[in-house]
């Protein structure tokens, strides 16, 4: 198959091994809580993409079995994935890959945080490529400096147990200058201006957040994490706007689509939630996953044609989700977890990081109507 598995000589089939992972992911040791009865199956009808091709040189580290993105597309032509203490870069169509940020060697004197940056978070905004750490570190990345320049490093915070769950990023309402955002585990949420290196904004939670999605706008900003429910929170102040019920379980992906009006929420509890943000009322939609729960959401961008939502499970399956009815989907079906998934800036194209070990590597697939 495309993964390489020689399912003759294993003495199985593909049906076969899917439908007892399907058992696996629905034990009751591993899915502590069912799936609400409101969530709705999507028929599986929908053609979107089609698999172009699997680099298996490529693979993706996990270092956190809850923390899953791990990798993002700059351009068409650009990946940075993480690899164990390295961020590579590559082509989706290469063998070969490039070091962009080395941090394996000890980077701080202090004898509490030496060692090893473990990286848990990945994004990258205007050229910059950011990585969160295990014991709250940070680097940065300017993408368009000379070769083997080193990464600006830093820390979130001082607290070792404040592993970086989550990394965004946003512009700047005032001058449009890039920002990351941190969700880390001392249940803060900061704001690092990328030009300066400045921490800007600073806002603790009663509870840990997982995940956080900033409005297109930059005025609001969507919280999910260790707590039932999401929150709609102001970007400056953190202040809570609104809390939206329907999840029972800890939270770890979501997202707001480019339209400013569409976001999406997911939990450990195996469903999704899409909201309009002109009526919070209720949820647009509410979406059961195939398997497992969801760990990564992606709303298509604008202008690449029909609205799509991306939704990666923790292992075996990407959701294409039609974003324009929420009543059908595509489901992209391999063996492995899932250590990230990124779309290309046009969307015609989709990248998953297959982390599995043996047969993990670097799915792409082309968005079928595109152009």
């Amino acid at each position: 198959d495309m993964q390489g598995i020689d399912w003759s000589k294993l003495g199985n089939t593909w049906e076969g091994a899917r439908s007892v992972r399907k058992l696996y992911h629905q034990h009751p040791m591993v899915r502590q809580h069912p799936q609400p009865l409101s969530a709705t199956e999507l028929p599986d009808t929908e053609e979107f993409f089609q698999f172009r091709q699997m680099n298996m040189e490529h693979r993706a580290w996990i270092d956190h079995y809850q923390l899953r993105n791990l990798m993002v597309s700059t351009s068409h032509s650009d990946v940075y994935y993480v690899a164990r203490s390295r961020i590579m870069h590559t082509n989706s169509s290469s063998v070969r890959a490039s070091c962009v940020m080395d941090l394996t060697d000890p980077w701080t004197s202090s004898s509490i945080q030496a060692g090893e940056f473990r990286v848990t978070a990945l994004a990258s905004a205007a050229d910059i490529l950011v990585a969160g750490g295990y014991r709250g570190e940070y680097a940065l990345q300017n993408l368009r400096s000379e070769y083997g320049t080193s990464p600006v490093k830093g820390f979130a915070t001082h607290n070792r147990a404040a592993i970086t769950n989550h990394l965004h990023t946003s512009t700047t309402r005032t001058n449009g200058s890039p920002q990351a955002i941190f969700c880390s585990n001392d249940k803060q949420v900061r704001v690092l201006d990328c030009f300066t290196d400045t921490f800007v904004n600073e806002v603790q939670y009663e509870d840990y957040v997982n995940c956080a999605a900033t409005s297109p706008n930059g005025r609001l900003r969507l919280l999910v994490g260790d707590f039932e429910g999401s929150m709609i929170v102001d970007a400056d102040s953190g202040r809570l706007l609104k809390h939206l019920d329907g999840h029972i379980n800890n939270a770890f992906a979501c997202a707001w689509a480019d339209d400013d009006i569409h976001v999406a929420t997911a939990a450990e509890d195996c469903h999704i939630l899409v909201w309009d943000a002109r009526n919070w009322s209720k949820p647009l939609g509410d979406i059961a996953n195939e398997t497992s729960h969801t760990t990564s959401l992606h709303f298509s961008p604008l202008g690449s044609g029909k609205r799509l939502l991306i939704a990666a499970e923790s292992a075996d399956i990407v959701n294409v989700i039609d974003a324009n009815t929420y009543s059908s989907k595509q489901v992209l079906p391999f063996f492995g977890d899932i250590a990230g998934v990124s779309i290309s800036v046009d969307g015609s194209q989709l990248l998953v990081a297959n982390g599995d070990r043996k047969f993990g590597g670097l799915i792409t697939y082309q968005r079928d109507d595109y152009g």
